[in-house]
């Protein structure tokens, strides 16, 4: 086998999983409910699953975040597969107090916890 080839299935093959947010948003009567879920992405089959691992959560409309939790210490990161916006999930402190969602607005989601790239995040528009 080629070296490169060899060194570049090594690299792949030591990659830890990474994932993805995907947004929920509803508009009932004029109300605004939100949920984010974290779907895992693997570069390489593994031989065992390992969940997202989530530490911190923000939400940010332009430069301004509209909501922030995180666990106590950065290190700690809870397996989590769903936060709704609003509501601080167990183990998680509240940092930026939610504000509420506006329709029409683009907002950028972002999490960091154990992943191959330190965090993922995703844009969304209430109302598309």
């Amino acid at each position: 086998m080629r070296p490169l080839l060899m060194a570049a299935l090594v690299l792949l093959a030591s990659c830890t999983p990474v994932y993805a947010i995907d947004e929920h948003v509803t508009v009932q009567r004029g109300r605004i409910n939100a949920y984010f879920t974290f779907s895992e992405r693997v570069f390489v089959v593994a031989s065992r699953r390992i969940e997202p691992c989530v530490s911190r959560f923000l939400l940010f409309q332009g430069m301004d975040t509209v909501w922030s939790v995180e666990t106590a210490n950065e290190e700690i990161c809870h397996t989590i597969s769903r936060i709704e916006y609003g509501r601080v999930p167990q183990g998680f402190t509240e940092t930026v107090p939610a504000k509420p969602l506006e329709l029409g607005a683009t907002y950028l989601a972002n999490s960091f916890g154990r992943s191959a790239s330190g965090g993922t995040s995703g844009d969304f528009t209430v109302g598309e």
